[in-house]
């Protein structure tokens, strides 16, 4: 079974990690810190962020970790972070979209769009098509993005892509999830149509308990907030449990790109295994929808020569 003593040394790797401060991504930080790699901390928490930052440097002496800060609800943070990661480093060998918020009340980003939405697909959508010229340079680069096994109930209303005429906490963020996946299918697709030996592979945790779990009802007292709260902390497994599957996707050299990969037992818990995702996350005429509008929403067009 694969786990994280099968890292090789990762020695001149560049590597980001967004939602680097907490849960999933500071663990996918240590680890790949651990195994020398240069690893960015890509967070809108600075104080968070550098108090991760601190904690892995006290466990391994010689990590080399950067902190830039990014706000992923916010099209000109990343912008800005694109920039100063340029201006510092030559190279992208991983780009981990990792970080996301879950079952937040009706609000929106900075740009106007849904903020689950916004943040968790969108954002990660302009960062990577940001970065994009880096991770074509470099060889044998990677995108890995985070899902959930919430996607299973994800759809997508393009005439109210913003959930402006109706608003559902969990299905615009099982609608994110969804996208996270279409996205990452696409990419591949698109690495592949262009001849382009890089990989883009999706992942999710299962149910892990982190930050993320209760971020969105933090506050309620309502039947459901309590529901949750009793199954992560009854069934949740470890956040450095449920970091295997995206550690995985970023450094095994078996692993090929358009895969989706989470826990082995019933995709809930355990080490990481190739899983398998919704009928609807492999829709092509879906993904081109997305992506379409993903560019026209953000700017952002991706350019692959």
């Amino acid at each position: 079974m694969w786990n994280t003593t099968k890292i090789e040394n990762m020695e001149g790797k560049v590597i980001i990690v967004t939602g680097a401060n907490s849960g999933i991504g500071f663990h996918v930080t240590r680890v790949l810190a651990g195994k020398n790699a240069t690893v960015v901390l890509a967070s809108r928490n600075e104080e968070k962020a550098k108090k991760a930052l601190k904690k892995i440097s006290d466990e391994y002496k010689s990590a080399k970790l950067k902190y830039i800060n990014l706000d992923l609800a916010d099209l000109n943070s990343i912008i800005e972070f694109s920039k100063k990661f340029k201006s510092q480093f030559n190279r992208l060998d991983v780009l981990c979209n990792n970080a996301g918020v879950m079952w937040f009340p009706y609000k929106k980003t900075v740009d106007g769009f849904e903020l689950q939405f916004g943040t968790n697909h969108l954002g990660h959508f302009a960062l990577t098509g940001n970065l994009l010229d880096y991770l074509l340079k470099t060889e044998n680069s990677r995108v890995i993005t985070m899902s959930s096994i919430a996607h299973f109930t994800g759809k997508i209303d393009f005439s109210d892509i913003n959930d402006e005429k109706r608003y559902n906490r969990y299905s615009a963020y099982s609608k994110s999830k969804l996208s996270n996946l279409l996205f990452a299918f696409e990419l591949q697709r698109k690495f592949d149509e262009h001849n382009i030996n890089s990989l883009s592979i999706a992942t999710h945790p299962g149910i892990a308990r982190t930050n993320l779990f209760n971020s969105g009802t933090a506050g309620e007292k309502n039947i459901r907030h309590y529901f949750h709260k009793t199954i992560s902390f009854l069934f949740g497994q470890t956040a450095y449990l449920g970091s295997i599957p995206m550690l995985r996707a970023a450094t095994d050299e078996k692993i090929k790109g358009g895969k989706y990969y989470g826990p082995l037992i019933l995709g809930l818990w355990g080490w990481a295994v190739r899983n398998f995702s919704s009928p609807r996350s492999h829709n092509k005429k879906l993904a081109q929808k997305l992506w379409e509008i993903s560019e026209k929403l953000t700017g952002v067009t991706y350019k692959f020569n």
